[in-house]
């Protein structure tokens, strides 16, 4: 890597902190920045709805929007760890619950209250 030879150069950098995150799969861990947080099982944030014969992918991730919603609501801070952060699953690029935590973690303030407010919540 080349480093910059100026300040305009280094002005022109894109900052990290700008980056959007995005969820990457556990499986290519070349792929996977350092301060990626895993969500998979057995994670805080693992999914307990599990993909079978019984239970589309769709269904799952439902089921899951569902309790992070409740357990967002019920620990104010179980979404704190993952703000900013890319996140780990083995799922992506399927549709997966990393999806549904990416979208809740990173939310602003009032996004969350109209969340809420459609789910009939305070």
């Amino acid at each position: 890597m080349r480093l910059p030879t100026s300040l305009k150069a280094v002005s022109m950098m894109p900052l990290k902190e700008n980056k959007v995150p995005r969820v990457y799969n556990k499986r290519r861990p070349r792929e996977i920045p350092e301060d990626a947080v895993y969500v998979g099982r057995p994670s805080p944030w693992g999914n307990p709805y599990k993909v079978s014969h019984t239970k589309t992918r769709e269904q799952a991730i439902r089921e899951f929007q569902t309790y992070a919603e409740l357990k967002d609501f019920y620990e104010k801070d179980w979404l704190t760890p993952l703000k900013g952060k890319d996140l780990v699953c083995w799922c992506s690029p399927l549709p997966c619950h990393a999806d549904v935590l990416l979208r809740m973690a990173n939310e602003d303030i009032e996004t969350k209250r109209a969340r809420h407010a459609e789910i009939g919540w305070p």
